[in-house]
């Protein structure tokens, strides 16, 4: 195909190459690519992934600049692109945890008075976008640290019956295992 591209499409064609390895994105020219739409003019382009096996085609699309005159409307250069839903979700669902953000903080909650302190600390914390998580299945204290530790959670803060009485919470990082206490009425803004 580019052995028969006018001049004007060909200069075209090595702007679009130039500006893609400007932008460092990968590319491979595809000298055989027809895309099934005939409005298409001198881009045409797929997204493909080596993660879904022969189906590899995540998408695709290409400049149509002359579609809406042709359709009667006033000239519009345009680009667009479609692409598959089912096999987008099945590539993210495999990526899932590099575009989740990281847990920052998980409640332990070992009785009921734990339980309302942290809920309500909770959901003040993600209305300001900070990913936290607490046990609603009253485990036992083993078993939401194990919790945490599966969900990767960077911190955990400990908030019971007897911290209450303390005035206290602890804090801790689960991955330089240090803790400290935290006096409740600090801890909203602390945290």
């Amino acid at each position: 195909m580019l052995d028969f591209l006018c001049q004007e499409c060909h200069t075209h064609f090595d702007q679009v190459r130039d500006d893609l390895v400007r932008l460092k994105t990968h590319f491979v020219v595809d000298k055989t690519l027809v895309r099934g739409f005939d409005y298409y003019n001198r881009t045409v382009f797929e997204i493909t992934t080596d993660q879904l096996g022969a189906q590899n085609a995540v998408g695709g699309g290409g400049r149509y600049d002359k579609l809406v005159e042709q359709m009667g409307g006033a000239p519009c250069p345009a680009v667009g692109y479609a692409g598959g839903v089912e096999r987008l979700v099945l590539l993210i669902s495999s990526q899932i945890e590099k575009f989740r953000p990281a847990l920052k903080l998980f409640f332990i909650c070992p009785d009921e008075k734990g339980r309302e302190i942290s809920f309500t600390l909770a959901n003040d914390l993600r209305r300001k976008g900070i990913r936290v998580d607490l046990d609603y299945s009253d485990r036992s204290m083993k078993s939401q640290m194990k919790r945490a530790d599966k969900l990767k959670a960077e911190n955990v803060l400990i908030i019971g019956g007897s911290e209450i009485e303390q005035g206290i919470a602890v804090f801790r990082n689960m991955n330089s295992k240090v803790q400290e206490n935290i006096k409740l009425t600090d801890l909203k803004s602390d945290l």
